[in-house]
């Protein structure tokens, strides 16, 4: 009878340590299944990170483009702006020369020359002088010179009688 109750306690243990590992490999399993499924999320996840790094680069490739050729139309308007105020210049300083001729006509000790001079332009002449210094258009505001008065008091200059 001490055979049998020694057999019995080690089958009960046997037993207990069979549902104790029972239990402890259910456990390792649905560990397993849980740990199996957040990898697969991750490497979704990684997969999504992935394309939207490949979107970025090539909108990032799309925007250096871009850059490279706004710079490149920034220098062709670079030199359009340079060769326009070289081209002011030099239109300002025949201004200036043909202004200096105009007096010193206007002072002549021709009587002939010295009246003609000095009359006043006419009205056609004015406007077609206004039509000048708007650039022609109505519409180009845009497009007129940082001293758009200087037209302006040339006609006004011009439309006086001068008398010396």
């Amino acid at each position: 009878m001490f055979k049998s109750k020694i057999l019995m306690a080690i089958g009960a243990a046997l037993m207990v340590a069979f549902s104790v590992m029972a239990v402890q490999l259910y456990d390792a399993n649905t560990d397993k299944k849980e740990l199996t499924t957040q990898v697969t999320n991750l490497h979704a996840i990684v997969a999504t990170k992935q394309a939207e790094v490949t979107t970025l680069a090539d909108a990032v490739e799309v925007a250096n483009t871009t850059n490279k050729q706004l710079l490149a139309e920034r220098e062709v308007v670079a030199a359009v702006r340079a060769q326009a105020k070289a081209n002011e210049a030099r239109l300002r300083t025949e201004l200036k020369e043909l202004n200096a001729k105009v007096d010193e006509l206007r002072v002549s000790s021709n009587d002939h020359v010295k009246e003609w001079a000095n009359t006043v332009v006419p009205t056609d002449a004015l406007r077609l002088l206004k039509y000048a210094a708007q650039g022609g258009d109505a519409d180009s505001n845009s497009n007129r010179s940082t001293d758009a008065d200087a037209a302006a008091g040339l006609t006004a200059k011009l439309s006086t009688r001068h008398h010396f």
